[in-house]
């Protein structure tokens, strides 16, 4: 629906905004959307991880989901990380 995008962009700020991965319920109590809300959202920002536009992706860790670097900068991020002041 129309009010998608705005969901979307929720679930991503909530897991962004979080160091611990997230489970399913978690996510949906913490943004009150409703669960088939919730797994919609999770499947587009999965989606759009995947472009090579995107430096981060959503990955499942001990049963929650959780935004990460891409691996393809890990290394490149940690030593301009190294050499900012």
């Amino acid at each position: 629906g129309e009010d998608e995008p705005l969901q979307v962009g929720l679930i991503e700020a909530i897991l962004f905004a979080r160091a611990e991965p997230l489970k399913r319920g978690r996510l949906g109590e913490i943004s009150r959307l409703l669960p088939n809300q919730v797994t919609s959202a999770l499947e587009r920002i999965k989606e759009r991880g995947m472009s090579d536009a995107s430096g981060v992706e959503l990955v499942q860790v001990a049963g929650g989901y959780q935004l990460r670097t891409k691996a393809a900068f890990a290394e490149r991020l940690k030593a301009l990380l190294a050499e900012a002041p």
